[in-house]
Parts: C-alpha cells; structure tokens; sequence
C-alpha cells in the first residue's frame, strides 16, 4: 500500500502535471532521436554510394539528396504518430476485453502464407520472372568465370546457382528466374514475419500486424521488389531484420551474453555487407550505437 504522504505528494496537481509533461518530452525525445538515427543512416547510404561511383555528383544530386532526407524525416515521423495511433486502438480493445494474448507462431505463419499467395499471383502476372540489367549482368559474369566485384560476389554466386539449376530443369534462362523469384520470395516472406513477430514481442499488436502484412502483401512495388533478381530486395529485408533486432535490444535488452550479441550482430552486419558494398559506412554509424547498448547492459 502506497503510504498517506506519498499518496498526498502523488495527489498534488503540480506533480501530476510534472510526470506528464516528462512523459510527453520522452515521446518527443524518441522521435526525435528516431528521426536523427533515420537520417543519418540514408546519408550513409548515400556516402557509401558516392564512395563506391555511383551518380550522386553535382548541384542537382545534391538538392535530391536533401529532398530525400527530409522526405524520409517526415515519414519517419508520420509512421512514429501512425504507431501511436495503433497502440491507442489496441489498448482500448485490450480494456475493453477482445483481445490480451500475444499471437502466436500459426499467426504469423498464416499472414506468411497470405503475403506470398498475393506475391505469387504478382509472379503469374509477370511471368515468368522479374530480372532487371544487374542479374543479366551477374549471369554473364558467372557464366564467362569473370566475377567482380561490381555486383556483389556472394549474390551473384548465389542467384547464378539457382538460376543454373531451373535453366538445367527446364532448359532455359527464363525457367532459372522463375525459379529464383519463387525461392526468394518465400524466403523474404519468411524473413518478414520473423521481423513482425519481434515487433509484436515488443507490444505490437495485431492491428498493426494485419495492417503491415496487408501493406506487405497487396503493395505492387513491393512484391515485384520481392520478386525481382536485383540484390536491393535481400539487402532490404537483411536492413529491416537489423533495425527491429537493434530496436528490440535497446527496448527491452539483449537478453543473452554479451559475446552472444556481438556474434549475431557481427553476423548480420556481414550479410548486409554482403549484399551491397556501400552499406559499409551505415553500419560504421550502427557500430557505435551498438557498442554504446554492449556497454548499457
């Protein structure tokens, strides 16, 4: 039982009103701070895109760029006001009685099953596959035993095996994409899920599930994205998977040794790495803040 001076203390109309404005800055801390981290991490990207020749150069790129920047700040903070709104419906239903149990795996299952379902009637249409200049180029590359470093090494090896394999069964290039599509779709579908199911560990609830699986499943550019031979698609979902684990971590802590952490953040920083070379200075920028969260726990 809360004693008679503190519960006078805690009845005072200053102190109540202390507390919620504390919590309100705390609310405008973290989107700030998300919007900050959002920001630096594209600037990253773009670094690393400069650095490796890319077409960032000039007065106009660099306009483009600083659009982009405050495009991506205002969507991060619409999605933060979003998330709000969420959690304000899902807190009325939890009080009024529908709902109070986490999903479960045959959840997330299903909304797995529902997002690809949608994404192979997306391969029919554009059948029978989406290949782009890049995994033309990766193929001859494979095919000629003339491997740069241009594209990464590790997708091109990756997607010019299972492009061998469907070309060996049906007998054609086209078979192979086709058969890269279907296997990279299941397997992005799957690392979605497993990225919203850590979500919901960390309050998510299944409004907000239902409404991402639906954006993930009924988007077009998504699902061609997911569909297509390019190596942005994997890079994109290994990036997503990176953000809710470091996102999880800082919320609700590790939750294993420290040597643990290190070795799985180590391993999907060089799988990120792997798909795309200028994602090197981003994780710089990711490293600090992780070692700051190593030594906080």
């Amino acid at each position: 039982m809360i004693s008679k001076p503190t519960a006078t203390i805690l009845e005072r109309p200053g102190i109540s009103q202390h507390v919620d404005a504390w919590a309100d800055a705390s609310s405008t801390r973290e989107t700030i701070v998300t919007i900050v981290l959002a920001v630096l991490f594209f600037a990253a990207i773009i670094l690393g895109s400069w650095l490796d020749g890319g077409a960032v150069k000039g007065a106009p790129a660099i306009a483009l760029v600083c659009s982009a920047l405050l495009i991506l700040a205002g969507a991060f903070a619409l999605l933060k006001v979003l998330w709000r709104i969420l959690d304000a419906v899902q807190a009325r239903l939890a009080d009024g009685g529908s709902t109070s149990e986490p999903p479960g795996f045959h959840f997330f299952f299903a909304c797995g099953i529902v997002i690809f379902a949608c994404w192979f009637v997306i391969l029919l249409a554009g059948f029978p596959g989406f290949s782009n200049y890049d995994g033309i180029s990766q193929w001859n590359q494979f095919t000629s035993g003339e491997i740069t470093d241009h594209h990464p090494v590790v997708h091109t090896i990756i997607l010019s095996a299972i492009i061998s394999v469907g070309r060996a069964i049906v007998g054609d290039f086209w078979g192979g994409v086709f058969l890269y599509s279907l296997l990279q779709g299941a397997a992005i579908a799957v690392l979605l899920m497993w990225s919203l199911r850590r979500l919901s560990q960390m309050g998510m609830g299944r409004i907000g599930i239902a409404l991402s699986t639906a954006f993930y499943a009924l988007d077009p550019i998504v699902g061609m994205l997911a569909l297509s031979t390019t190596k942005d698609s994997l890079f994109s979902t290994f990036v997503v998977m990176l953000c809710v684990l470091l996102a999880q971590w800082l919320k609700s802590g590790i939750g294993c040794s420290k040597r643990r952490a290190l070795i799985i953040m180590a391993a999907m920083t060089c799988v990120v790495c792997l798909m795309r070379l200028n994602a090197l200075p981003a994780l710089v920028l990711t490293a600090v803040f992780f070692v700051l969260l190593i030594r906080k726990n």
